[in-house]
């Protein structure tokens, strides 16, 4: 599934791809995205089924933690890893099978060709997508509206993994900044704090297959009151300066 991307080139384009017990999704998802050559990095968070043998079997690139560490850490896992590769685009998504592949072309064109940083999959705009829960959209909704009021940014899926990111925000992204539990709305704002151009655009996702994080009562209780106090504190956060992308 490699390219010829080395260590020295810098115009690379990878799909990082956080894992964890997604052994009935991933290996469909590898298969569609081997269609279009892109270099992929699945991180397994310790998965206790086939995720990782089937990722092997498929050829992407595989690392692995030796204890669930989350979401974000997966993420964060990703991006040191695609930093260490001098990789100049990333693209994230989820391997259970939300996220269409075929829409990996379009985020990484409009992060070129729009020269922006950072670029969200809006799933709520295409005919296609599923709808989501009514609740979980009300918690998006609220994110949204705290997003427009604190900062001025208009994203309307402001929960969305389905993202590209430019290499400047990666390496803001492995900061102690990055919320490593629920990096949501509240590292949007942080980004729109540290100058980076962000868009949204329509994408199709699917209803997933796999076990959700924000399942049960309590949970996305939690979940929004985390994220609403992380925006809070993000306000008052002081900022590093901006490396240079280069």
């Amino acid at each position: 599934m490699a390219n010829s991307n080395s260590d020295a080139d810098t115009k690379g384009h990878l799909v990082i791809i956080p894992a964890y017990n997604e052994a009935q999704n991933i290996g469909e998802v590898l298969t569609e995205l081997q269609k279009y050559g892109y270099d992929v990095v699945v991180v397994d968070d310790n998965s206790d089924d086939n995720t990782a043998k089937i990722v092997e079997q498929h050829g992407a690139t595989l690392l692995s933690h030796c204890s669930n560490m989350g979401y974000g850490v997966a993420l964060q896992t990703g991006y040191h890893y695609a930093i260490q590769k001098r990789y100049d685009y990333v693209v994230q998504m989820d391997g259970d099978g939300q996220h269409s592949p075929e829409f990996v072309k379009l985020l990484f064109d409009t992060l070129e060709e729009k020269q922006v940083d950072l670029v969200i999959g809006n799933r709520h705009t295409m005919v296609g997508s599923y709808k989501v829960p009514k609740h979980r959209r009300a918690g998006q909704k609220l994110f949204s509206s705290l997003l427009r009021i604190f900062s001025g940014l208009k994203i309307e899926d402001p929960t969305s993994g389905f993202q590209a990111l430019r290499r400047n925000v990666l390496k803001f992204y492995v900061s102690d900044l990055f919320p490593d539990d629920f990096p949501d709305a509240n590292i949007l704002l942080l980004c729109h704090r540290m100058g980076f151009k962000v868009v949204e655009i329509p994408v199709v996702m699917h209803e997933s297959s796999g076990v959700s994080m924000h399942r049960g009562f309590w949970r996305p209780i939690f979940y929004v009151t985390l994220v609403i106090f992380s925006i809070l504190v993000g306000l008052f956060t002081k900022l590093p300066k901006r490396e240079d992308e280069n």
